[in-house]
């Protein structure tokens, strides 16, 4: 079976998806609504649960069901937990059905030290599953940044400040998402052009909206008519797979996810106790996590 077109955050070829479990895959494969239309092509069948457990096996030596596991976590959006600065609350994001979670080294009130970000990881046992977000055009951050990876396992960041001047990160496997703040619908048009000037490979962009009040987890959204409007003359086609941010809550998740169809939705203070950045409030997260498979 190939199925063609898959973009993926973190660049595995689709082969490799046959060799991982679907914890595991999931961490690896990005959004594409065509897969679901695929699904039915390949399978024949209209739904998951009325696919054979163990008849027609199709020529990988899946049976529907299994291969109807595997295109689903193909097709599913990836889902991040950011500002996570709990070891509790990060357990409560990963069991709810989160791909990854968000820990702050860079600024703001959710921000977290080395040592902090090490006892997270220490609870959850998978630096698979998290995202450092860092400047790594400074000095100090990229030193936290390099701990993290040699020490403690991390290979995924997020990338703030003077994006031109970001040290690379010692190893083949390190991935990079820079953060595009966007304050205009001009901002858009321009990432095709700055995106090859950058000294990293990104492997996927975070689009969050420009606040004065900070550099994230303001609650503030991006005008998702000017994305769509991207889209539909096709300014953002050579651009790697987009995560969206700014303001998304279990309210308003679905709505962004049918408007601009990203590959992971990234959320922060939508899923916090009211008045307490960085404390999560856990039946929130439940909800915008199922909010998101909706």
């Amino acid at each position: 079976m190939v199925v063609m077109g898959m973009a993926l955050i973190h660049g595995n070829p689709c082969s490799s998806l046959y060799s991982k479990s679907a914890p595991d895959a999931r961490r690896y494969v990005t959004l594409n609504h065509q897969y679901y239309s695929a699904a039915n092509q390949i399978t024949g069948l209209a739904d998951y649960e009325n696919a054979p457990v163990t008849s027609s096996v199709t020529a990988s030596g899946y049976g529907m069901r299994d291969l109807w596991d595997r295109i689903w976590v193909m097709a599913r959006i990836k889902i991040k937990i950011c500002g996570i600065t709990r070891r509790e609350d990060a357990l409560a994001a990963l069991e709810a059905g989160a791909d990854f979670i968000g820990l702050n080294l860079f600024a703001g009130p959710r921000k977290i030290t080395v040592l902090q970000a090490a006892e997270i990881l220490a609870g959850v046992g998978d630096a698979g599953a998290a995202v450092a977000l860092v400047d790594l055009s400074t000095a100090d951050d990229f030193a936290a940044a390099n701990q993290l990876a040699q020490e403690y396992g991390v290979r995924t960041f997020q990338l703030y400040g003077d994006l031109a001047s970001v040290q690379i990160l010692p190893g083949a496997d390190v991935h990079y998402w820079p953060v595009f703040r966007i304050a205009q619908r001009a901002d858009l048009q321009s990432l095709s052009a700055i995106l090859p000037q950058m000294p990293f490979p990104a492997s996927a962009i975070l689009l969050d909206a420009y606040s004065a009040r900070g550099h994230g987890g303001t609650g503030e959204q991006i005008d998702l008519s000017w994305i769509s409007e991207a889209q539909t003359a096709d300014e953002l086609r050579t651009l790697p797979p987009i995560i969206l941010a700014g303001g998304l809550t279990a309210e308003n998740v679905a709505h962004a996810i049918n408007t601009v169809h990203p590959a992971a939705v990234d959320v922060s203070s939508g899923v916090e106790v009211v008045g307490q950045p960085g404390i999560k409030d856990h039946a929130r997260m439940r909800a915008f996590i199922k909010a998101v498979g909706l």
